[in-house]
């Protein structure tokens, strides 16, 4: 056996391992540029498919008058919805009228004798209320008629006393009857006092009643709006809109709470306007509704509960163990091509691409309509996992392969603006010319220097400082210096950090060593009829002979001798008309007027 030396199978093994990663990808947390084919990269998030799923049951007490929201297949087994069942089976009724008509009396609702025992209660509160009151105030009147008593007895014995009074003890008789007088007037205001309670504890009673008149019929719209909410979210639930506004408003903060524990959610630090509400109903993927029956029946300030209403949420919940999906948004730049301007077509609204096992995840506008990559770390729904796509176009920029699946499209808008982090992509058919938009703070004239920048075609500018630039066809507000992630130039598998201002992108575009056919993209339906065109047979070409000996002899003969009749026929014509135009002769004699007109211009003349 040979003997093999161990430097070489090192370095072979090397070599060999260099060349199986010579196709990885380079792709980072950054925005993208690939100046080659005209695509912007741009970072929105890190994503995880979501691989597993989290229930979330709510249960909700129906009420006798809640039936019509019950499915159907319950209503036959509850006693107190009968009155529903026999609507439905509104078909198969006995239409025959009977002779004698039963006429039943109603019986009253069970939540009428509780409003009604409520406001008995209340009612003989109050009653309590004024008996107590009105002990009180007999109380004070005892006490009064005391005073008045023992007042008449004093006044007994003054009018004994009286005749031995001096004058000045006749002044104290009139004090007395004036005091007298002043007890009387505190008799009528204390009279008038116990009228006004009487009115306040009619009045009183008067407001309890209404007050709970009211409290009735506030409970009663409460529970109507409470029955139609539950009845559009179970619409739009059977409609296929998954929602949470069935939860109680009193309900959803915990609700929310529990779900985003049990889905382990986690939010990207970024400023949105999003609800955690809304963000929870984005990674909702299938409801249920179901109903279970109460062996036993509860009351309820609102009937008899003759069930719980089910409703079964499935959320869509992912691994946090796995490596992340980096989420790039594409956007083609457009350029000039051949006197037209053009940008790459067939891109994905958003991609996803795993670094590491070379996997992509393609999202059109309908499938990330759901998703909010900004802000979720998942989505509801995952499209199929592409593994080493080769034929796709971005496959191709980012291994940096022959862009031989790339297509172009026609551009029609003069102008393409589009931030990519701190930056700004300008694209436009010629070069623009820019100046700084800043506003001075003073009132008074300022002189500072303020010269033009020219854009090229397509280029990427830095609005530093807050600057806005004012163009001619556009104007680009001012941006913060660190705004978003960062932007690199990926070309030839390399990547280039930015670190200038201003971009020219038109001359990499342009000038670039790498060549690539820049075909144009043809619809599927056009691409359908072009090859059916050019696949069908065309019908061989039939000459004037060939076509005429398909007919019979006698046809032929019957136009061979009509042919030979009209032109004996024309030819008969023509010597006629020779002939007579030759025979027609016209002569002309003169008037007498013309001769005697004749003789006098001779006589003139001579």
């Amino acid at each position: 056996m040979a003997r093999i030396n161990l430097p070489t199978v090192l370095i072979l093994t090397i070599t060999l391992t260099k060349l199986s990663k010579s196709d990885d990808l380079i792709i980072a947390r950054q925005n993208i540029v690939h100046p080659t084919s005209g695509l912007i990269l741009q970072y929105k998030s890190d994503y995880r498919p979501a691989n597993k799923i989290v229930t979330f049951s709510t249960l909700i007490p129906m009420v006798a008058d809640m039936c019509y929201l019950i499915p159907i297949s319950g209503l036959k087994k509850i006693a107190r919805c009968n009155l529903t069942t026999n609507v439905m089976n509104f078909i198969n009724r006995d239409v025959t009228r009977p002779e004698k008509i039963e006429i039943r009396m109603r019986t009253k609702r069970f939540l009428t004798d509780i409003i009604s025992i409520g406001v008995s209660g209340a009612a003989l509160a109050l009653g309590a209320v004024n008996v107590y009151q009105n002990a009180n105030l007999k109380n004070q009147m005892e006490i009064v008629k005391q005073s008045y008593v023992t007042l008449q007895q004093a006044e007994y014995t003054h009018k004994a006393q009286i005749l031995q009074l001096t004058q000045g003890e006749l002044k104290l008789a009139m004090e007395l009857n004036d005091t007298q007088q002043a007890i009387s007037r505190t008799m009528e205001l204390v009279n008038e006092h116990s009228e006004t309670i009487r009115n306040h504890d009619e009045a009183i009673r008067k407001i309890g009643e209404f007050s709970a008149s009211i409290n009735s019929k506030l409970d009663a719209f409460m529970h109507a709006v409470e029955g139609h909410i539950l009845h559009t979210s179970i619409e739009d639930i059977l409609r296929g809109k998954p929602n949470l506004d069935f939860i109680h408003h009193n309900d959803m903060p915990k609700a929310i709470e529990l779900i985003t524990q049990a889905i382990n959610i986690s939010l990207e630090e970024s400023n949105s306007s999003i609800s955690l509400v809304d963000l929870v109903i984005r990674l909702l993927v299938e409801q249920e509704i179901s109903f279970i029956p109460t062996t036993q029946l509860t009351a309820s300030p609102f009937g008899v509960i003759i069930g719980q209403l089910a409703i079964t949420s499935f959320f869509a919940a992912s691994s946090y163990d796995e490596k992340p999906f980096f989420v790039y948004e594409p956007i083609p730049i457009p350029f000039n091509y051949a006197n037209k301007r053009v940008r790459l077509a067939q891109m994905p609204a958003y991609i996803g691409i795993h670094p590491d096992s070379r996997q992509f995840v393609r999202w059109s506008r309908e499938e990330a309509a759901p998703c909010y990559f900004e802000l979720m770390t998942s989505c509801r729904t995952t499209p199929a996992i592409q593994k080493d796509p080769e034929h796709t176009c971005i496959f191709q920029i980012l291994t940096g392969k022959p862009l031989t699946a790339c297509r172009i499209e026609p551009y029609a808008e003069p102008v393409f603006v589009r931030r990519i982090g701190h930056y700004w992509a300008v694209s436009s058919d010629s070069s623009t010319k820019c100046h700084s938009a800043k506003i001075p703070n003073s009132d008074q004239y300022e002189v500072m220097d303020n010269h033009a920048i020219t854009l090229p075609p397509i280029a990427l500018i830095a609005s530093t400082d807050s600057t806005p630039l004012s163009c001619d066809l556009f104007y680009l507000p001012g941006l913060p210096v660190q705004l978003g992630s960062k932007i690199v130039i990926y070309q030839n598998t390399t990547i280039n950090h930015i670190d200038e201002r201003l971009i020219d992108l038109h001359s990499l575009i342009h000038n670039n060593s790498i060549k690539w056919e820049k075909l144009l993209y043809i619809p599927s339906h056009i691409q359908t009829i072009i090859d059916f065109i050019t696949n069908t047979t065309q019908p061989p070409t039939i000459l004037f002979w060939g076509r005429f000996q398909t007919h019979s002899t006698l046809s032929f003969i019957i136009i061979l001798i009509g042919i030979i009749f009209l032109l004996v026929s024309f030819q008969i014509a023509y010597f006629r008309f020779k002939q007579n135009r030759k025979t027609k002769v016209k002569i002309s004699i003169p008037s007498w007027k013309t001769l005697e007109q004749a003789e006098q211009l001779a006589s003139q003349n001579s």
